[in-house]
C-alpha cells in the first residue's frame, strides 16, 4: 500500500525530525513550576489528563500537581474538537451532531417554518450554519463508510424537514440534493480532506502537520485483527474517488489552483 504513494520516498525527501525518545519530551509539570514564578496557580479541579497508550503498552501514570492527583478522563475537548483515549472519533461525531441539531432547532421557528423565505435561501443558510457546525474539524477525520452514511442520513433528515418532504412522497435522496443544490455528505468530506491535505503539502518541512503526515513509527507491533483505518488510508481512498494519479498527486497539490480544480 505504501509503494503506491511513495510515502517512504517522501519521508526521505522531506527529512522530517520527529521526537521519538521519551527523554526528548518536555516534563508535563514544567508549566506548574513556571506558573509559580509569576504568582499563578493551576486550578486542580479544572485540569484533566488524557492518556493515550502507545506501542510500548505502558499503563496510565498518576500525575501529581502540588501533591494532588489530576483527574484521568477518556475524552478531552480541545479547541472545540473531542480527543478520545483510543483515538477514535465516535465521541466527536456524537457531539458534532448534537451541536448541529441544536443549531438547526434554534432556527426552526424563525427560518425553516417561515413560508416567506425560499427553499434556495434556506438551503444556503443550512450549509453555512448547520453543516459548518456538523463538519467542524472534518479535514482531519478518519472515517469509516458506516460513519459517512450516518452523517449523510443526518443531513438528509434536515433537508427533508426543510422542504417538508415525507417518506410518503417517495422522493429519492438524489432528488432532494438536487433541489437543495448541495453535494452529498461523502463529496463534502472528500473536498475537506483533500483541500486540507493540499495545504499540508504546501507547508514548509519544519511545520508539525507536515512532519506528522510523512512520519512513521520507528518501532512497534501490529495488533491482532484487521488494522485500524489510518489518515493516510483516507487520503488514498479519496484520491482514487477523485481519479487523481497517486504517483504524482504531491506535484499537483503543490499548485493551489490545479489542486482545487482536481478536488472539485
Amino acid at each position: 500500500m505504501h509503494s503506491k504513494l511513495d510515502w517512504d520516498n517522501l519521508i526521505r525527501s522531506e527529512r522530517c525530525d520527529v521526537v521519538t525518545r521519551e527523554e526528548e519530551i518536555p516534563h508535563p509539570l514544567s508549566l506548574s513550576s513556571a506558573s509559580k514564578k509569576f504568582g499563578l496557580q493551576i486550578n486542580i479541579k479544572k485540569t484533566e489528563v488524557l492518556f493515550q497508550p502507545g506501542t510500548d503498552h505502558r499503563e496510565e501514570e498518576e500525575i501529581l500537581v502540588d501533591g494532588t492527583a489530576l483527574n484521568q478522563v477518556d475524552d478531552f475537548t480541545y479547541l472545540g474538537s473531542t480527543i478520545s483515549k483510543d483515538g477514535r472519533i465516535d465521541s466527536e461525531l456524537v457531539k458534532r451532531m448534537s451541536k448541529a441539531s441544536s443549531a438547526f432547532g434554534r432556527l426552526r421557528t424563525r427560518l425553516w417554518n417561515n413560508h416567506h423565505v425560499s427553499t434556495r435561501v434556506k438551503c444556503k443558510i443550512y450549509r453555512a450554519i448547520v453543516l459548518s457546525t456538523l463538519l467542524y474539524g472534518a479535514e482531519s477525520w478518519t472515517l469509516y463508510t458506516s460513519q459517512v452514511k450516518k452523517l449523510h442520513a443526518f443531513m438528509m433528515r434536515h433537508l427533508r424537514a426543510i422542504m417538508r418532504i415525507s417518506w410518503k412522497d417517495k422522493v429519492t435522496n438524489k432528488e432532494v440534493l438536487e433541489r437543495a443544490n448541495l453535494p452529498s455528505m461523502e463529496d463534502l468530506l472528500i473536498r475537506k480532506n483533500l483541500r486540507w491535505t493540499g495545504h499540508v503539502i504546501r507547508m514548509p518541512s519544519e511545520r508539525l502537520p507536515k512532519q506528522v503526515l510523512f512520519s512513521q513509527l520507528p518501532a512497534g507491533e501490529r495488533g491482532i485483527g484487521r488494522p485500524r483505518l489510518r489518515y493516510k488510508d483516507t487520503i488514498k481512498r479519496n484520491l482514487k474517488r477523485r481519479q487523481i494519479e497517486t504517483k504524482t498527486w504531491t506535484t499537483a497539490a503543490g499548485q493551489r489552483a490545479v489542486w482545487r480544480a482536481a478536488v472539485k
